[in-house]
Parts: structure tokens; C-alpha cells; sequence
């Protein structure tokens, strides 16, 4: 290996400890920081599985003081709301959360929003639950906005009807007109504040139509307020909804409830709008308005005081969605994922760890502490200016396929 440059090794296999060394010189630190060791083939893949819970666990042992002094503190509590298609697709997100009594807030994600879903790489949000379902899109939402999410409430096709079970008033600012294959467009819902069929309130939820991402967006904020309207009159609603939380379903009932009984602000995570994949309609998070907005609205559900350390992550073992244990552990931990790729090759033993400049050595070290094994590197020739650290996932990480 000649020398690494912004976390990716210019050659295809790892060298040995005494040959690193020998790089000091060109620029290149090793600092002499080896976790766990090396660990044999036969083991990795007996015990790959089981070694991914553990990194998971040691994760979440990290920030979980913080997250229980939140709740404690503020009676804080969370939960994305996510409507899927027949296609598994996500057409509808929503996050809610409420910290004691202040208001609880309802915040709208375009499904069009692009970003990185962690061990994928950049698609729209919709594309997370076809990927892995409703869980990578809390994963993406945690990453993107650095707060933890505790529960999900997802809702495939015709549950929300179902669980509306009678007319609801939505107030429309614009119709929902769809295009009809063999027939002029038709005008499933008119403007104004007209009670809707659950069908139809569903259809206005989940259904973008003729129209724009915003006008769209804006007709899912009018069924919102409509639904926690409704709930604060009809509690069986919130335990029809949160049926469909699963395991959590007496938590969403509560969340549901405690939200319904009080102020709900329901309001749109800042974005701009981007061509992205070819697609007119895409979304980016606009960077200068939401840190703002998070501190403001989401600050009790926060993972991480201050901006949280960039980090990419390359597959340098071969399995397939090798990263993704790693990126989730990580953000868990008050990381961000800023590219999940390939590195140059699949052959990496052991796991690197690369701080992009002495500055970020501490946070490197801190990547390694999650990791629980892997060697430091500590890059200061041409330190990378997009990411603090990069981390070539090696075959001592048993993560991916079996």
C-alpha cells in the first residue's frame, strides 16, 4: 500500500503492521491501536450473525445514558409514520414526536426526498421500504437529521380507511385530480372543506396526481390536522391506528393519544427542491435551515450535541451489505453517514479506520470504540475535506453475507 488518500487505499491488499510503520514518513500515521485482533475464517462464518447483534448492542450502549436522561428530563417520546403502496413503495412519511407539555409536532417528509439510505446509497426515501421496509427509513430519517426515533406505525394499503372507518372534513386548498388511462383526468377530491369517505382521505394522503410535489405535500398536512382533529374525539382511532405498530402498539396508542389531547404543529422538514435521477421533483434537506429546525422543533430527540463527525463507509471484504450494520451502529452512536461505496478492493483482513487530519483523531478513535476491532490510520498528507473519517470494512467485521 503506497499511501491512503481520502480513505481509500491505493492498493488491494492490506499490509502488514511492520510495513505500515514504515510509512511514516510519507505522511501516514499508524497509530498502534488494534481491537479484538484478527479473527479466523472458520469463525467468521460460524459467528457473523451473532457478532452483528454485538455491534449493535455495544452501539446503543453508547448514547443510551443521553437518550434516557431526554426522556426522563422531557417526557420525550417519537414515532414515523410511514404509508406504503402495493408496491411497497413509500408514498406518505411522517414524523411525530412531544416532549412534556409543549406542543407536539407533526413533521411531513417528502417521499421524494433524497438522500443516503445507509448501505444503499443515494435513492429517494420511497425507496427505503421497497429496499428493507419502514425500518431503513427510520435509519435514513436518523441519519439525515441526527435524532433518534423510537417507534414506527406503518400503514400498507387500506389500513388507514380502515381505521378512519366513517367520514372526515379535509380542508383542500387544491383539488386531487389524477390521470385516467382510457378518459379524460378525474377529480377524485375538490378544493374546500368537504367531508371525505376513508377511502378518499386515504387516496389524498397517498396520492400525488396531476399536480407538484408541494401542492401534494400540502394536501397530506390538511389529512394530517383532519386525523388529530378526529383523534381527540374518537380515542377507539388511535387504537386502530396503532395496531399497526406491532409490538409497540400500547406506546403508539399512547404517543397517539397524548398528542391528539393537546396543540399539534404540523409543519414541513425545510427542503429544495433538486433534479435528482433524472427526476423533476426530487428534494434535498436544505442544510442552512435545518439545523435550525431541528434544534427548535426535534431538539429533545437529538443524538449528538454539536455537529456530528462525517463519515464514509467502503465494503472491503465483498458481502453484500456489508455496510449497513455498520452504518446503523454508527449513527446510533452521533455519526454521519455521508457515502456508503465500494473501496478498491475486496481482499482488506482487517478492518482500517482512517481520520481525515489530526483534528479528527479523536473521532476516529471513538468509530473504533463502536467497531470493537480495526486498525487506526491517521491520514494528514492529503486529508479529505468531504469526510472527518473513512472506514474500510474488512473480513475481521463478519457482516453481510454468511
Amino acid at each position: 500500500m503506497g499511501r491512503t488518500d481520502r480513505g481509500r487505499t491505493t492498493a488491494g491488499t492490506t499490509p502488514s503492521l511492520s510495513a505500515r510503520l514504515r510509512l511514516v514518513g510519507g505522511g501516514l500515521i499508524l497509530i498502534a491501536l488494534v481491537v479484538g485482533g484478527i479473527v479466523s475464517s472458520p469463525w467468521l462464518r460460524d459467528h457473523w450473525s451473532e457478532w452483528t447483534h454485538e455491534l449493535r448492542d455495544r452501539a446503543a450502549a453508547t448514547p443510551q445514558l443521553r437518550i434516557e436522561e431526554q426522556r426522563t428530563l422531557a417526557g420525550s417520546e417519537s414515532m414515523l409514520i410511514v404509508l406504503t403502496d402495493e408496491e411497497q413503495r413509500g408514498v406518505a412519511f411522517a414524523l411525530l414526536s412531544r416532549a412534556g407539555d409543549e406542543p407536539a409536532t407533526l413533521v411531513l417528509v417528502p417521499a421524494a426526498l433524497y438522500d443516503i439510505l445507509p448501505g444503499y446509497g443515494d435513492f429517494p426515501l420511497a425507496d427505503a421500504t421497497v429496499f428493507e421496509g419502514p425500518e431503513l427509513a427510520r435509519l435514513t430519517l436518523s441519519n439525515v437529521l441526527g435524532v433518534r426515533i423510537d417507534r414506527i406505525l406503518a400503514l400498507g394499503p387500506g389500513d388507514l380507511a380502515a381505521a378512519i372507518g366513517s367520514d372526515l372534513d379535509v380542508a383542500l386548498a387544491s383539488p386531487l385530480i389524477v390521470e385516467e388511462p382510457d378518459g379524460p383526468p378525474l377529480r377524485v377530491a375538490a378544493e374546500g372543506t368537504l367531508p371525505r369517505s376513508p377511502e378518499v382521505v386515504e387516496t389524498i394522503l397517498t396520492t400525488r396526481g396531476t399536480s407538484g410535489e408541494f401542492e401534494w405535500l400540502e394536501r397530506q398536512a390538511a389529512v394530517w390536522e383532519a386525523l388529530m382533529g378526529a383523534m381527540e374525539h374518537d380515542p377507539e382511532l388511535t387504537d386502530r391506528l396503532a395496531a399497526h405498530a406491532g409490538a409497540g402498539a400500547d406506546t403508539a396508542t399512547g404517543i397517539l393519544a397524548r398528542t391528539a389531547a393537546g396543540e399539534v404543529q404540523v409543519t414541513l422538514l425545510p427542503v429544495v427542491a433538486v433534479s435528482a435521477a433524472g427526476v423533476e421533483d426530487g428534494f434535498k434537506v436544505d442544510a442552512d435551515a435545518a439545523s435550525g429546525f431541528v434544534a427548535s422543533r426535534l431538539g429533545h430527540l437529538l443524538l449528538a450535541e454539536g455537529d456530528r463527525p462525517r463519515v464514509e463507509i467502503l465494503n472491503g471484504n465483498g458481502r453484500i451489505l456489508t455496510t449497513r450494520a455498520v452504518a446503523e451502529s454508527l449513527i446510533r452512536a452521533g455519526f454521519r453517514i455521508v457515502n456508503t461505496d465500494n473501496a478498491d478492493s475486496f481482499d482488506y483482513e482487517e478492518s482500517l479506520v482512517v481520520a481525515q487530519g489530526r483534528e479528527h483523531q479523536a473521532d476516529a478513535e471513538r468509530v473504533l470504540d463502536v467497531l470493537g476491532r480495526g486498525s487506526l490510520l491517521l491520514e494528514l498528507r492529503t486529508p479529505s475535506g468531504v469526510v472527518d473519517v473513512s472506514i474500510i470494512v474488512g473480513q475481521d467485521l463478519p457482516i453481510g453475507e454468511g
